[in-house]
C-alpha cells in the first residue's frame, strides 16, 4: 500500500520527466531555427558587404574611339614635356574631386627627395621621401617613418612608360573615350602586382 510519501515522490518524477520531454521537444524544434537564423545572418552579411572599389570597373560612358594607343600615348607623352636645363626641383598641382569634396593634389620633386600633399575638402595628408626615408603624414598630422610604400604605383608607373616607348603593351590599354564632362580618352593601366588605374588623357591636348 502506497504512503502519501510514495504519492508525493511519484508525482515529483512524473512532472520532472515531463518537464525533461518538453525541454527536449523545445530544443530540437529551436535548434533548425537557430541555424536558419545563422545562414540569414549570414547571407545578410555577404550581402550588405563593403561599397565596391571604384577602380575594380572602368568609368561609365565610354564610347569607340577613331584614335590607336600609339597615337595617344605620344600626345600624352608630348603634353608633359621636358625640364630645362639648370632647373633641379618642379612642382605640379592638379585639381581632384571624390567623396563629394573638392580640392588639390601637389607633387614637389627634387632630385630623389619628393613630397606629395593631398587636400580634400578640411582634410590634408601628404607623403614623401628626403635622402631616401621615406614618410606619411596623416589627417591628423602624425607623421612616421614608412619602408616598402608607392611599389604599387612604381609599378604601374613603370609599365606606362614602357607603353610609351611601345614595349609590354599587354599591360596598357586604350578603352575609347568619353565626351563628358570634358572629351577624354579613357587608357587602362594594370600591371601585374601593380596599381589599377584609369587615365583620363584630354583629348584636345
Amino acid at each position: 500500500m502506497r504512503t502519501e510519501q510514495d504519492l508525493i515522490r511519484f508525482d515529483f518524477l512524473r512532472m520532472l520527466a515531463a518537464f525533461l520531454i518538453a525541454v527536449a521537444l523545445c530544443y530540437a524544434n529551436a535548434s533548425p531555427s537557430r541555424a536558419d537564423d545563422s545562414s540569414d545572418s549570414v547571407a545578410a552579411a555577404t550581402t550588405t558587404s563593403a561599397t565596391p572599389d571604384p577602380s575594380a570597373q572602368p568609368p561609365a560612358g565610354i564610347i569607340p574611339t577613331k584614335a590607336t594607343l600609339a597615337q595617344v600615348l605620344a600626345s600624352y607623352d608630348a603634353s608633359t614635356g621636358t625640364l630645362s636645363k639648370g632647373i633641379t626641383t618642379s612642382r605640379e598641382v592638379d585639381a581632384i574631386s571624390a567623396y563629394g569634396e573638392s580640392g588639390t593634389y601637389t607633387e614637389i620633386d627634387s632630385g630623389d627627395d619628393y613630397i606629395e600633399t593631398t587636400q580634400l575638402g578640411p582634410t590634408t595628408t601628404s607623403s614623401g621621401a628626403y635622402h631616401g626615408r621615406e614618410w606619411r603624414q596623416n589627417e591628423n598630422g602624425y607623421t612616421r617613418v614608412v619602408s616598402g610604400i608607392h611599389e604599387e604605383e612604381e609599378r604601374s608607373d613603370a609599365a606606362l612608360t614602357r607603353a610609351i616607348k611601345g614595349e609590354n603593351l599587354g599591360t596598357v590599354r586604350l578603352l575609347g573615350e568619353i565626351e563628358s564632362p570634358e572629351r577624354a580618352y579613357i587608357v587602362e593601366v594594370n600591371p601585374s602586382a601593380g596599381r589599377h588605374e584609369w587615365l583620363f588623357i584630354d583629348a584636345s591636348t
